[in-house]
């Protein structure tokens, strides 16, 4: 990732092995304005060797309590999701790249 790319962010409460109870949510659309900084950090009892931090530019956010929409209702039809009866796995490996028409996807329910 780097300054200039568009990114979406999700919150998951993944239901394992009843992907119909999966409840992923939208939260924000954005671009990053900052190169990723990449830094030790612990967290609990665990050295970790890098955090990765950047800044970005909220273009849509929402309340993650009340108008957060779920992604399951696109999770088919998005390029990357390849086995729709279990879309919510595509979504455990971030950060990932996927491509300008399922951003825009993502991006929609958002509008």
């Amino acid at each position: 990732m780097r300054r200039g790319d568009r990114v979406a962010f999700y919150v998951t409460r993944g239901a394992f092995g009843n992907p119909v109870r999966d409840r992923s949510r939208l939260v924000a659309v954005g671009t990053l304005v900052s190169d990723p900084d990449e830094a030790p950090v612990r967290i609990l009892d665990d050295d970790l060797p890098f955090s990765v931090a950047f800044r970005i530019d909220h273009q849509v956010k929402t309340d993650l309590r009340t108008t957060a929409p779920e992604v399951a209702p696109i999770a088919g039809n998005l390029s990357f999701v390849k086995r729709p009866e279990v879309w919510g796995q595509y979504f455990r490996n971030t950060p990932f790249e996927i491509s300008e028409d399922d951003f825009n996807a993502l991006a929609s329910l958002l509008k």
